[in-house]
């Protein structure tokens, strides 16, 4: 009996390890989407929604997007959300519902991975008027659209 006990707690234990692999920590946001998106100059962009859970292409509230105007993607670059210089190379919010959006001061996001047609994952970091701030690990899949810019 005593045998099968321990048999059992390994597989558990095994099970656990499986399902803790791979999946982002340190945050309340943490899946969600990638795609093509246009800058607001119609420039190419990408559109990164994060959600609490794992997310479809036409994912609901409550999320967190982050617009990147600096392409191509570079993993290990930081990707400041905000104005540089003249230029705005990002902006995002925090969307608590579909009618509540609220943007950051300032932010950041770097890339651990990034695959065009695949999906990213990588590191945000928002700070906002109130104090508050929302950081965390995230792994995107990829959503296939067709944004025409320009």
């Amino acid at each position: 009996m005593r045998r099968t006990f321990a048999q059992v707690l390994v597989a558990v234990v095994a099970l656990l390890a499986l399902a803790a692999n791979g999946t982002p920590s340190n945050t309340k946001y943490a899946y969600g989407i990638i795609k093509r998106s246009c800058a607001p100059w119609d420039g190419p962009a990408l559109a990164l929604t994060i959600t609490p859970k794992e997310a479809t292409c036409q994912t609901g509230a409550p999320y967190l997007t982050i617009n990147l105007y600096d392409l191509p993607i570079a993993t290990g670059k930081t990707y400041k959300i905000g104005v540089q210089g003249e230029m705005k190379i990002g902006q995002a919010s925090r969307c608590p519902d579909s009618n509540t959006c609220k943007s950051p001061d300032s932010g950041e996001v770097v890339f651990n991975s990034f695959e065009e047609e695949k999906g990213a994952s990588g590191h945000y970091r928002l700070h906002f008027q109130d104090g508050s701030s929302q950081e965390g690990d995230f792994k995107l899949k990829w959503c296939n659209n067709h944004e025409l810019c320009g």
